[in-house]
């Protein structure tokens, strides 16, 4: 559900077997239903995407009002309710859960949550991000000339 309206949002097409647990034996497991065969297309960018990233550039702008028309046009297209905010902050959080649910299961969640410095990190001195493979540190001449196989420390 939406967590603003309480809606049942399109995008988060999940189910919960009630007892059911995962591959561990007791994690509840969810069963994601976005895509329903293993040939389903999984879309590299889509136009919400690009309202999503207007939105974001508008916020960093403070041009909050404009951030949230857009955010609200990507919220209508899925039939939520909008949202109203009136400060950074609630823009924010309104932009990253709509890119939560929008590319949902599209492999953006991560570069979302270190861009705003929400990540977390994996410990002290070392990557916020999962380093490059050693094929691409010795097959990509754009790595910064790294050949070691090891991958330079990134923040």
């Amino acid at each position: 559900r939406d967590p603003w309206s309480n809606q049942l949002d399109p995008r988060l097409r999940i189910t919960r077997i009630p007892g059911a647990r995962g591959v561990d034996g007791s994690t509840q497991h969810f069963n994601e239903e976005k895509y329903q065969r293993p040939e389903d297309d999984i879309p590299i960018t889509h136009g919400w995407e690009m309202r999503l990233i207007e939105a974001e550039v508008f916020m960093k702008q403070n041009n909050l009002t404009r951030a949230m028309e857009l955010i609200n046009k990507v919220r209508a297209n899925a039939n939520l309710s909008p949202v109203t905010a009136t400060t950074a902050a609630d823009v924010q959080r309104y932009l990253l859960w709509e890119r939560f649910s929008q590319l949902f299961l599209e492999g953006h969640r991560a570069n979302d949550l270190a861009r705003f410095g929400l990540g977390g990190t994996l410990g002290t001195n070392r990557s916020t991000k999962f380093p490059l493979n050693t094929t691409e540190l010795q097959l990509n001449s754009h790595t910064f000339g790294v050949t070691t196989g090891r991958c330079p420390t990134r923040t």
